[in-house]
């Protein structure tokens, strides 16, 4: 099992946005992107 994790934007104390892919023997079976909002 693979997971790539790309952090494309984060704001210290406000957000993180990040987009993922997670692999078996090579096959993709799961991709997507979230944004969190940091709770302070």
């Amino acid at each position: 099992m693979r997971n790539e994790t790309i952090y494309q934007d984060i704001v210290q104390d406000q957000r993180i946005v990040f987009a993922y892919t997670m692999a078996v023997a090579e096959k993709r079976i799961s991709a997507g992107g979230r944004r969190r909002r940091m709770i302070v």
